[in-house]
């Protein structure tokens, strides 16, 4: 079985730095990359190529919801 890789937003120091922490010490789950904004949403998607984005929706600048349309 391959793991799924997620990239995950969220500006949140505490937040976005724990469950980082319980994704990567999760069987079967890798993350690719944790992110404080969403500004450079598509090169890091098309880079990291994830198969799952977690996404805050009130993230400063470029709210989550805005950044799904991407």
């Amino acid at each position: 079985m391959s793991e799924i890789g997620i990239v995950y937003y969220e500006d949140n120091r505490e937040l976005r730095e724990g469950l980082s922490f319980l994704i990567q010490a999760t069987p079967g789950l890798q993350l690719l990359g944790a992110f404080a904004n969403c500004h450079s949403l598509t090169p890091e998607i098309q880079s990291l190529q994830p198969q799952v984005i977690l996404m805050d929706i009130d993230l400063p600048g470029l709210s989550g919801i805005d950044a799904y349309r991407w």
